[in-house]
């Protein structure tokens, strides 16, 4: 058996609707398992309405929403405090428990003895055709995961004015071996390796658990001490480039989601319905 894994809070909740709805739209007999984080009952059974194979989590946490902590990966590192306070730029203990909590479903499903591959997604994406899981795992890797650097375009300044890039990739010369992996997608083989990595990560992510960049840090940390075999799918499963009308999913990485117009039509198509949800 095969499985989605998603997790929204209440403030993703139309993110999350609007993942839902495409799917259905595309491939509804996909299993998905959700982990909802502070949504209302309403929210969650208006999710359950509209997509059939849904297994829900629903987790009621008392945590701060007040985004008073920097995020510090490379491209926030010369950011002035001063300028922000409730920008994307912070985040809050609650932020970071929805994020963090991927790991969890992970490891969850690969628990299952009648689980053999798990696909981890934000909620700010959005299916645009059928998904496959045969097409998508097309090879003996254990993982599947998107590496901005082996998708990296060649002529990255030419695009740079009408999607989002990481602004280091425009530095001359700039050179780094990572990410190896990035959190939008992650597609696992189960196999002793995977899971085993997984739950390495799930204990050492918990060590750290209200830190935003624990998961990212910890593992691609822990990626270089295993034999795990890590590649790259196909652009269209996580297409946050060109949003072509050919690909499987359209991703809204930083900015795309509220700037990009094909991306913002399509969302907007999506959510008109539940507006009074």
């Amino acid at each position: 058996m095969d499985y989605i894994t998603i997790t929204s809070d209440d403030v993703y909740f139309k993110h999350c609707y609007t993942f839902l709805k495409s799917l259905s739209r595309h491939s509804k007999n996909i299993n998905v398992l959700l982990r909802c984080v502070n949504m209302a009952d309403r929210q969650i059974n208006s999710l359950e309405d509209i997509y059939e194979n849904l297994e829900v989590i629903n987790d009621q946490i008392k945590l701060s929403k007040v985004k008073n902590r920097l995020k510090g990966d490379m491209s926030w590192q010369w950011v002035g405090l001063e300028n922000i306070k409730g920008s994307s730029y912070t985040y809050s203990d609650h932020m970071c428990y929805t994020n963090n909590m991927r790991f969890d479903n992970i490891c969850s499903l690969l628990s299952r003895d009648n689980v053999s591959r798990v696909v981890n997604m934000d909620v700010d994406q959005i299916f645009v055709n059928d998904f496959s899981f045969d097409e998508l795992f097309t090879s003996d890797a254990d993982v599947y995961t998107f590496n901005e650097h082996d998708q990296k375009i060649k002529n990255i300044k030419d695009i740079s004015d009408r999607v989002w890039i990481p602004d280091v990739w425009l530095i001359e010369g700039y050179k780094t071996d990572e990410p190896l992996i990035d959190e939008s997608l992650i597609a696992v083989n189960k196999n002793r390796k995977t899971i085993d990595y997984f739950s390495q990560a799930k204990e050492l992510i918990h060590n750290d658990f209200y830190n935003w960049d624990a998961d990212f840090k910890i593992i691609n940390q822990l990626y270089k001490t295993t034999d795990i075999k890590i590649t790259t799918p196909k652009l269209k499963f996580i297409d946050r480039w060109y949003y072509n009308d050919d690909s499987v999913v359209w991703n809204g990485a930083g900015n795309n989601r509220i700037t990009n117009n094909k991306y913002r039509a399509l969302y907007n198509g999506y959510i008109k319905d539940c507006d009074s949800v």
